[in-house]
């Protein structure tokens, strides 16, 4: 739930006003949330203030680092010093050196920005805008975010903002000379061809030995249980796990409808005779603009994925007020697809689709918008399997972007740690090959060996998105932000009369017939069919969802709004002048 800002000067006698980052937490905290008083830590030209310390939260010396180190070696806090396993984000200083350290996925991301008198580093990216006071919009992103909800690599809101990439990363400044240095440790697969039984046997003992050294407290810790595979291995292989609370949270009505997550997920802990606990997910009585405010600020619109979050925040309230101080969720590092064949299907598995792809009449906006391109780091390497680059992506590319914004959006109300993402379970599945590490066959296997004879799910249970999007009260909300003449500053002016257009004119309702008795049957049928045959049956008809791109739109437009107004924060304050 932590969150840190650091400045540091050049000049090492110069010392920032403590109560000026301290300002900036009720900024950054949302308003209806309970959080923890900052705490300052502060020495000669650098200052670093921790938000919403949670009790997880390691300082010492000049060193800190918010989030959970599995493994903490004596020399955590030295720069230089060994880098631990876990799920952080890590500072690290002396009087000559400073370090900016990520985990193994980057899951939390570490913004920086960089000047000839001052260095400002914060998990984030709206803390370093209110202290430079000033925006500089980055409309390359925006190509990323409108195609796949995200933002693209090495990419920020403001286009002077850089993160530290993951594969524990480290970052290091020297403060005599001032000059900045990133290590970035190389990513390979090392794996030998043996029997499927001998990599299983392989996966099995090692995996184990992973969840067992996890030593966490299960008075403070929950594990979120769906109806699927990767939250039952974190709780069948951990230890004492009959100690640790589960929850679930869905529709009230999702826990009769068989097949469905809420349901899977109280049949298998009753089965474990595992503490459960369930949690309503009703949508809030609240504006739209005010519900996408919320999830702007626990997010910094880093990602669309706001349906299960349209109780505003409710559920997440309701498990910080029980002190549920930790969740342990079930995210892989690596793609579950199957083996890819070409390099169209190993972008496919990464859910990062062309504009001429979502929109096949090609309408002439998508040449308003910048190219996606990867940077040279993530470009396939000679020699490389098209599985390997597909994995490395994920690692490289997948995870800073994704993993880590689906981390932000719940660290306004508790810690969250990621089993499968410790460096530990990485360098696992990088002793495996191609095709044991995908279609997750071996977890699978595993899984299936130790549990109860209880299905897996695949109905969702949160919030039909698509429904709620399409209510009158909303849509007018989106077309009135999507209208306003200050938007045609940011996003074309064709692409957002295209928007408002196929907005205006496709259908007000929908209904959510995921429940319907013949959908529940096609879901039945579906569990017990290969997953090729299901995948050559799909329609290769692109079928663009308008008020889905709407929504990524909306985003990409309120958040302009929201920096631009961070950049009065000093004004507001009455500082006499900016730090820039």
């Amino acid at each position: 739930m932590s969150k840190f800002i650091s400045l540091c000067f050049r000049n090492h006698n110069e010392q920032l006003f403590s109560g000026l980052l301290q300002s900036i937490e009720n900024e950054l905290v949302l308003s209806h949330s309970t959080a923890t008083p900052p705490r300052l830590i502060s020495s000669t030209g650098l200052t670093t203030i921790l938000i919403n310390p949670s009790e997880m939260c390691e300082v010492k010396d000049k060193s800190i680092c918010v989030g959970i180190m599995t493994q903490k070696p004596e020399t955590w806090h030295l720069p230089g010093g060994d880098i631990p396993d876990g799920n952080f984000a890590l500072i690290r200083a002396d009087q000559h050196t400073l370090e900016l350290v990520t985990d193994a996925t980057s899951s939390r991301i570490i913004w920086y920005y960089q000047n000839e008198d001052f260095l400002i580093a914060s998990t984030s990216q709206r803390a370093i805008i209110m202290l430079l006071g000033t925006f500089e919009p980055n409309d390359k992103t925006y190509s990323w975010f409108l195609t796949s909800g995200y933002h693209g690599p090495d990419m920020g809101w403001d286009k002077r903002l850089k993160y530290v990439h993951s594969n524990q990363s480290r970052l290091i400044l020297n403060r005599e000379t001032w000059e900045l240095t990133e290590e970035t440790p190389s990513f390979t697969f090392e794996y030998i061809q043996k029997p499927v039984s001998e990599h299983y046997d392989f996966y099995k003992k090692s995996i184990s030995q992973a969840f067992s050294n996890l030593t966490l407290n299960p008075d403070q810790w929950a594990i979120p249980l769906s109806g699927g595979y990767d939250s039952r291995t974190i709780l069948l292989l951990l230890p004492e796990r009959k100690k640790f609370k589960t929850i679930t949270w869905g529709q009230k009505n999702s826990r009769e409808i068989p097949l469905s997550d809420a349901f899977i997920a109280q049949k298998l802990a009753k089965k474990l005779n595992q503490p459960h606990k369930f949690y309503p997910l009703d949508p809030a009585e609240l504006p739209f603009s005010e519900l996408l405010d919320r999830f702007l600020i626990a997010c910094e619109g880093r990602m669309d994925k706001i349906g299960g979050y349209l109780d505003g925040f409710e559920v997440w309230d309701q498990i910080q007020k029980e002190n549920i101080q930790g969740i342990m969720r079930g995210a892989l590092p690596m793609s579950i697809s199957s083996v890819p064949q070409n390099m169209e299907e190993v972008f496919s598995h990464l859910e990062t689709p062309e504009f001429k792809q979502i929109f096949p009449e090609e309408p002439d906006f998508i040449h308003d918008f910048s190219p996606k391109v990867f940077p040279d780091y993530l470009l396939k390497k000679p020699g490389e399997s098209l599985a390997e680059y597909r994995d490395r992506l994920f690692i490289l590319y997948w995870n800073p972007g994704r993993i880590s914004a689906f981390n932000d959006v719940k660290l306004n109300h508790t810690e969250t740690l990621l089993p499968f993402c410790l460096k530990e379970v990485i360098d696992i599945y990088r002793q495996l090959p191609d095709q044991s590490r995908s279609e997750k066959k071996l977890q699978k296997r595993l899984v299936q060996s130790l549990t109860p004879n209880v299905d897996f799910a695949n109905i969702d249970s949160n919030i039909n998105l698509r429904a709620y999007l399409k209510s009158l009260d909303v849509r007018n909300e989106m077309l009135d932000l999507l209208s306003d003449p200050t938007s045609k500053n940011i996003l074309p002016a064709n692409f957002l009369n295209y928007l408002i257009q196929n907005l205006s004119t496709n259908g007000l309702e929908y209904q959510d017939r995921r429940y319907s008795k013949k959908i529940v049957l096609k879901k039945k049928i579906k569990s017990f069919l290969p997953e090729h045959f299901y995948n050559w049956r799909k329609s290769p008809r692109p079928n663009t969802d308008y008020t889905k791109i709407a929504l990524r739109a909306c985003i990409i437009l309120r958040m302009n709004q929201v920096l631009v107004n961070d950049t009065a924060f000093l004004t507001k304050i009455q500082l006499p002048e900016r730090i820039s």
